[in-house]
């Protein structure tokens, strides 16, 4: 619970975490993300990190592959509502900065 409290009262912070934290750090969302409790939380985070990514490049930080499906597939999972634009669009920017096709 320390950390989800960090979380939301730091803000996103990804863009200034290491290789190896932003890893950790991406891993401890993808697991938040199926608790709605938690998802306004992680949207911050998912959005810096897109922003991140784009501006970088993938090779930013170095995702393993298998966390970056686990992360598309809880957050497009997660997304409370196929009408909301936000999640939707970041989700396909996300798979696109991984080089990652979504259906």
């Amino acid at each position: 619970m320390l950390i989800i409290f960090l979380m939301h009262h730091t803000g996103p912070i990804i863009s200034h975490m290491s290789n190896e934290i932003a890893n950790e750090a991406l891993n401890f969302i993808c697991t938040l993300l199926p608790d709605h409790d938690f998802y306004g939380i992680c949207v911050p985070w998912i959005q810096q990190l897109v922003e991140v990514l784009l501006k970088g490049g993938s090779e930013m930080f170095e995702v393993p592959m298998e966390l970056r499906y686990n992360f598309l597939y809880n957050f497009q999972m997660a997304c409370p509502s196929p009408t909301m634009d936000t999640p939707d669009q970041l989700v396909v920017q996300l798979a696109s900065a991984w080089d990652i096709e979504v259906i």
